[in-house]
């Protein structure tokens, strides 16, 4: 039950975020594991529709699955410091923080 709750809290935070930065045309569609969420698409987290391009729903609704599922959103760099000043105003500076994956690239080994 408790995962339920917050599953939901995630999306409708993320919601949040989302339509605040879609007011200055900011926000890119979401990706991840839930961008094949048909909630995602009806909350506008996503702009791809999951049923047009028939997209599989087993990585979000995976009952085995441990870990909340994962949305990518990439918004503007003019705009940037404004939304991250919005969650962090609205949610509280100890419940906001960024992430961030370096990936380097190399020769595949022979």
């Amino acid at each position: 039950m408790k995962s339920r709750r917050s599953l939901r809290g995630l999306l409708l935070i993320v919601w949040d975020l989302s339509l605040r930065a879609r007011t200055g045309r900011s926000c890119r569609a979401g990706r991840g594991s839930a961008a094949g969420s048909l909630v995602s698409y009806a909350l506008r987290i996503t702009d791809v529709d999951p049923l047009q391009y028939n997209l599989l729903f087993e990585r979000f609704l995976n009952p085995e699955r441990v870990s909340m599922p994962d949305i990518d959103i990439d918004f503007c760099m003019r705009r940037r410091g404004e939304l991250i000043e919005y969650v962090t105003q609205k949610y509280g500076r100890e419940n906001v923080a960024q992430i961030i994956t370096f990936g380097t690239m190399a020769r595949k080994p022979r």
